[in-house]
């Protein structure tokens, strides 16, 4: 909760989570006595106390509370963490006290007094402000896909049982660091529990690129072993070596043989022409230089390919062989001479894909090294050109809204639109009319009539422990397509208030559902008759406590404290609002 006066929405937060309490004994604290926690309070039939003032030793909780600080001190203090991120050790201070035994409790944990179940230890696996190795799924090749930052806690709600939340650790210049949701982490610790033990910061001995097992399994079962917090390792993860089990190579043996006789025929040809080709480049070693691909066929559904190399030696390769040896000549030329039997084959898609990812893994290097491109005259072979502007400067671009604001005035239809009522007085003084004065009396003789705003002095004082929030008023205007008509709206700064204990959901009518009534009347003979609101809004009460000051276009009562009564536009309730008094009305 950001301020006390959330208290309301915390409350509802945990009766929605662990359930409603027996009773509530609170310090006499004015945000635990007003309207919104009471209302909460006898909603869910709990009951509250207080305790004598000045004497907060009368509620048990206090001495917790005081457990907890301590906890969070030593926790910081321990793991060296910065003090910003005292919310997030609170947290996980209480994750571990929940799962600890207590002697008072008979030696069984918070939680499972609580639930009735023993709780599940396993997801401490890090300790708060852990340095680790997270998972970024937009990080591609040249660049690492395992990026630092910093272990904050575990993440309940995101994802599985192993799923984190962590911040990011960027460099100077990189941007800010924010807050992330990651189940594949590693940790950067090396030599756990040993005196010698260090951070890895170092990308040499760090595992960056992950395999595609690894992104789509769990962290506990994609990650190394000797990466796991509590396993030691001295060497890095891609230098580790298995040792020799004669029983374990047969055991791959088999999976691999089972692996082969669960694949389609077509697959299992493929992998058998591909270890005949091994087994001659085994008895051959005289090495070949590539020259081009001459011809290909297909033979029992497999793509065999006629490959000349320096010295007029033609040899018949097997697709699976040769994508390893020159992919990007072979995607080249499947996808200019190979045809399948359907659009999207299996070689074509595969030479699509290998030539989209070379393409970008090209551009990348040109980005990161910072080196210009060559460029390709008329009959030349080279290197395609390609942009060096990147998304970042395409976000970076100003906004229409951002562009519009910047200009000095706004037009439409050749007509300048005003950005406040000085402005709008000061276009008809000099265009010599009243056209944009006579749409403020409209908007606002409107809103008089339906009794939106209620007048108090100058002076008036409306205390925001009440409920009462301020919110500019200001007038909008616009110029009507159909003929060209001036148009002024009165809108409220809805952004400037808080709505988060309310209910701001409105459902809509969907296109497919009017026409289906059309054609209910339609075949009923019913007449169809359709109408418009003016001023739709502010036909219903105001739902928030909202009150401004008066502008110029109120005339004599310029300065006053307005309370807004009805739902006028901007407020992020109103909609809700007319939608709840249309239809109790309809009803």
């Amino acid at each position: 909760m950001k301020t006390e006066s959330h208290n309301g929405v915390a409350l509802q937060d945990y009766v929605r989570q662990c359930g409603a309490p027996a009773t509530l004994k609170t310090d006499n604290a004015q945000s635990e006595l007003g309207e919104t926690w009471t209302k909460l309070c006898r909603d869910q039939c709990i009951s509250t106390e207080t305790t004598e003032p000045h004497h907060p030793w009368q509620n048990p909780a206090e001495n917790k509370i005081g457990i907890l600080n301590s906890m969070t001190r030593n926790v910081l203090r321990t793991f060296n963490a910065p003090l910003r991120k005292h919310d997030w050790a609170q947290k996980w201070c209480c994750d571990v006290h929940n799962v600890v035994a207590n002697r008072q409790l008979k030696w069984r944990t918070p939680l499972e007094v609580n639930e009735g179940n023993t709780p599940d230890i396993s997801m401490f696996r890090f300790h708060f402000w852990e340095p680790i190795w997270y998972f970024d799924p937009k990080s591609k090749k040249p660049k690492d896909n395992l990026k630092k930052g910093r272990w904050l806690g575990i993440a309940k709600s995101s994802g599985d049982a192993m799923t984190y939340y962590i911040e990011t650790e960027k460099e100077k210049g990189e941007g800010r660091n924010v807050v992330l949701v990651r189940s594949v982490i590693k940790t950067r610790r090396k030599h756990i529990g040993k005196p010698n033990e260090f951070v890895n910061d170092d990308p040499k001995y760090a595992n960056f690129f992950l395999t595609n097992a690894e992104k789509h399994q769990n962290a506990e079962d994609s990650v190394e072993p000797d990466l796991v917090r509590g396993e030691d390792s001295d060497n890095p993860p891609e230098m580790a070596e298995r040792e020799d089990d004669p029983e374990s190579d047969s055991e791959d043996e088999d999976e691999e043989n089972d692996l082969e006789e669960s694949l389609p025929p077509e697959e299992q040809g493929d992998n058998k022409l591909e270890e005949l080709h091994d087994q001659f480049e085994l008895e051959d070693d005289q090495d070949y230089e590539f020259d081009k691909i001459v011809d290909h066929e297909f033979k029992d559904g497999i793509l065999m390919l006629k490959v000349k190399y320096q010295g007029e030696t033609i040899f018949n390769i097997p697709f699976s062989v040769l994508k390893k040896d020159v992919p990007l000549e072979l995607a080249k030329y499947i996808r200019e001479n190979v045809v399948e039997s359907k659009r999207k084959g299996r070689y074509n898609v595969w030479a699509l894909n290998f030539i989209k990812n070379h393409t970008r893994a090209v551009r990348r290097l040109y980005r990161v090294y910072n080196i210009d491109p060559p460029k390709c005259h008329a009959r030349q072979n080279c290197v395609p050109v390609y942009s060096t502007r990147t998304r970042r400067a395409t976000k970076n671009r100003m906004s229409r809204n951002a562009r519009n604001a910047k200009k000095k005035y706004r037009e439409k239809f050749g007509i300048r639109i005003p950005r406040n009522v000085r402005e709008a007085l000061l276009f008809d003084k000099m265009n010599g009319d009243s056209k944009w004065a006579e749409a403020i009396k409209k908007e606002m003789d409107a809103l008089a009539r339906l009794h939106c705003f209620k007048f108090m002095p100058p002076n008036h004082k409306l205390n925001k422990s009440d409920g009462w929030q301020f919110a500019p008023l200001h007038m909008i205007f616009e110029i009507k397509q159909q003929d060209l008509r001036h148009k002024a709206r009165f809108v409220v700064g809805g952004h400037v208030v808080d709505a988060s204990q309310y209910v701001t959901y409105s459902s809509t009518i969907q296109n497919i559902s009017v026409r289906l009534l059309m054609l209910v009347a339609v075949q009923n003979g019913l007449d169809l008759m359709a109408d418009d609101i003016g001023n739709a809004f502010p036909t219903a009460p105001c739902t928030e406590k909202v009150w401004s000051v008066a502008g110029p276009e109120f005339g004599d009562r310029q300065g006053s404290v307005v309370i807004l009564q009805r739902a006028l536009y901007g407020l992020k309730t109103s909609s809700r609002a007319f939608h709840e008094f249309l239809a109790d009305l309809l009803r």
